[in-house]
């Protein structure tokens, strides 16, 4: 929640990334980066028990880092959507739908890498789309 609060009270930031093809800069809202933050603080939060002890232990730790990120992902819709709809701010709806992309972005690194090379690609992600995927000011496809 208080990444969206963040988000919506800073609509109006842009951070400048430099573009790749085609132009000096892109202005990224800020708000579409901030999901970063919980996504790596979910990340790096995500099963950081020993394998050996977590093998033995009666709590399921899976089931809770499941609900966890469900419930995550619930508040984000859901709070994006009623700010988007009582104050207007159109970035909220953008800020969940980015949390998504990048938890899952970031869960399926997980399986594949480490947690620290899964949290450093997802963080340089939409920088690293910004950069090669606008062509004159304007997203490129």
């Amino acid at each position: 929640m208080a990444c969206l609060v963040l988000g919506a009270v800073a609509d109006s930031i842009q951070v400048p990334v430099p573009i790749v093809v085609g132009g000096v800069s892109f202005s990224f809202p800020l708000p579409f980066l901030l999901p970063l933050a919980p996504v790596c603080l979910i990340l790096h939060g995500q099963s950081r028990g020993g394998s050996s002890v977590e093998a033995t232990a009666v709590r399921p730790v899976g089931l809770w880092d499941a609900g966890l990120m469900t419930s995550c992902t619930l508040v984000m819709l859901a709070g994006g959507w009623l700010i988007s709809s009582t104050s207007g701010h159109i970035l909220a709806a953008g800020m969940a739908r980015n949390f998504l992309g990048y938890l899952g972005l970031a869960l399926l690194l997980r399986l594949l890498t480490s947690p620290r090379i899964a949290a450093t690609i997802v963080t340089v992600f939409p920088i690293a789309c910004a950069a090669f995927g606008v062509q004159h000011g304007v997203p490129a496809r």
